[in-house]
């Protein structure tokens, strides 16, 4: 048999505020000083218990001269409701710490270069500051994975280097690497302060592969197609680099250093 129009009414008010509303009376034992503690009138109150009780279709208060008490059901109800209650109040609460931003996990994407030589003195600053935050580093070694990883929304902070990429994301400068070119004393460009890419262009170069940190390959790359032929090899480890230019790894610390403490 389908339910009538009243339970069907009344199952309706069986909501949040009319259990706030029930445990209140009961708490207070009289119904106009439960309408004055949740700020309604004493009318309301009655008629939110009433439509409570045909909802549940059973008695939840007994009404004397000496006031107001729970019935059996009300008293499993009043037990039911308290516990809705508090976890309703736990739910706001932890999504207030949300929205002040004290509380939440972040997902941290980036190159080898930025976790070992940025990331843990500021991340043990944040975490200081805000304990209940969960942080999750991990390590990518391309600026493409970062930012797909971004944009896919499997990372919410990507820390790579300012290369092209097909993704459209908001970025800030985060930190600055140098780069330094090593090359004979004898060089036309041995003793300018400073180099511009401009500048390699059309220059036989051999350069190291980014190893996680700032990789110089797409840039070189673009200039080489604007200047014409040019021999370009790429190495990944120092003992090639100095075989391929022809200097020893010493000469070649030393100028670093040099140029470093500049």
């Amino acid at each position: 048999m389908p339910p009538s129009r009243m339970e069907m009414a009344g199952a309706m008010r069986l909501d949040l505020t009319s259990s706030r509303l029930f445990v209140s009376v009961v708490e207070e034992r009289a119904i106009a000083r439960a309408g004055a503690r949740e700020h309604i009138t004493a009318s309301a109150v009655s008629k939110r218990i009433s439509e409570l009780e045909t909802a549940l279709n059973t008695e939840l208060l007994d009404r004397s001269n000496k006031g107001i008490r729970p019935t059996a059901a009300g008293v499993a109800l009043l037990s039911l409701a308290r516990g809705v209650l508090h976890d309703l109040d736990e739910i706001q609460a932890q999504m207030r710490a949300y929205s002040s931003g004290t509380r939440g996990h972040v997902r941290v994407f980036a190159t080898i270069s930025a976790i070992t030589r940025y990331l843990p003195e500021q991340l043990s600053a944040f975490l200081e500051l805000h304990p209940l935050v969960q942080v999750h580093v991990e390590e990518k070694t391309t600026t493409a994975a970062i930012a797909q990883a971004v944009a896919e929304y499997a990372a919410d902070i990507g820390i790579f280097t300012d290369l092209p990429h097909a993704h459209a994301l908001e970025y800030f400068p985060y930190h600055g690497d140098e780069l330094v070119l090593l090359v004979r004393k004898e060089h036309p460009l041995a003793r300018k302060p400073a180099v511009s890419f401009a500048e390699i262009a059309g220059i036989d170069f051999v350069g190291m592969n980014a190893g996680g940190g700032i990789d110089p390959k797409p840039y070189v790359e673009a200039l080489l197609r604007a200047s014409g032929p040019q021999r370009l090899m790429w190495a990944s480890d120092w003992p090639w680099t100095q075989n391929a230019e022809g200097m020893t790894y010493r000469r070649a610390l030393d100028l670093a250093q040099r140029v470093g403490a500049g």
